[in-house]
């Protein structure tokens, strides 16, 4: 019988393993493992493409040189930072492909070896370079619209972070299964609300097009998503008053930020999933 449970409890463990390998290889997010010098000891398949080689590699190598020299000493203090810490740890930096610099968010957290005997770093390294455009093109859209905006045309929000993982915990009490929940109806609400809004606005009902953006609103103010509750707000005041050009350009801001925000938090989801995967 203690033969039996053994075999059981082994089979169970070998499957698990084995989901958590497919988990970690085929992720759309790029996995790294690193030694306490920051070389590369494990990388999935998206890890690789990431950095333009084939795994066998980037295995071995130093993460540092793949960063670009001005970010280098930022990326050592990151390090520095996860080796001291047991909470998650982030940056951001730019790593060189085939000569191009690629903006990316490095998020790693503490882990032991599987002798438990050295202290490594488990890395999601999230491609940002959409984000960062879109951040440079609200800015320079900000930057054309005059400096005396008329009481009846508020400004555009500025350009913030698209989430921020903290403030969104925060807001949630600290209670991830709150946030994941919470995260969900953002997905949903953004999937029935914004053709609502585009349809009601279609139709010129700047009413509708207000309480439709306000209920939105509440869903990303609990998830730290700072650009796109400013974004929600300037539909949100279509309510009072504004002109049809005022009202599209509020929309397509608001849906461009919804947008960016959709795929920030898929990313956050696919490196939580796996970051407890491996606790």
């Amino acid at each position: 019988m203690q033969n039996e449970e053994l075999q059981r409890a082994q089979a169970v463990a070998e499957e698990a393993s084995k989901r958590y390998g497919d988990l970690f290889d085929f992720s759309p997010v790029a996995y790294f493992v690193w030694d306490h010098e920051g070389r590369i000891l494990e990388v999935n398949l998206r890890g690789s493409a990431l950095l333009g080689l084939n795994r066998n590699m980037v295995v071995h190598k130093l993460f540092s040189q793949f960063v670009a020299i001005e970010d280098r000493a930022r990326f050592a203090d990151f390090c520095h930072r996860v080796s001291r810490a047991d909470t998650m740890e982030t940056c951001e930096v730019k790593i060189l492909k085939d000569g191009q610099a690629i903006d990316v968010l490095v998020e790693g957290i503490a882990t032991q070896d599987r002798q438990g005997q050295e202290r490594l770093c488990r890395a999601a390294v999230i491609d940002i370079s959409r984000q960062k455009r879109a951040d440079e093109s609200a800015t320079a859209d900000a930057g054309a619209v005059s400096t005396t905006p008329s009481p009846t045309a508020p400004a555009s929000p500025p350009a913030v972070a698209v989430f921020d993982p903290g403030l969104a915990l925060k807001r949630c009490l600290n209670k991830r299964d709150l946030l994941q929940q919470m995260i969900e109806f953002f997905f949903k609400d953004a999937d029935s609300f914004l053709p609502q809004i585009r349809a009601a606005l279609q139709k010129g009902d700047l009413v509708d097009v207000g309480q439709l953006g306000h209920r939105l609103k509440g869903t990303i103010a609990h998830i730290g998503a700072e650009a796109a509750r400013n974004a929600a707000e300037r539909v949100e005041r279509l309510l009072r008053h504004a002109e049809r050009a005022e009202a599209e350009d509020a929309v397509r801001a608001f849906e461009r930020e919804c947008e960016v925000l959709r795929a920030a938090l898929t990313e956050y989801q696919a490196t939580t999933s796996l970051m407890q995967g491996d606790q």
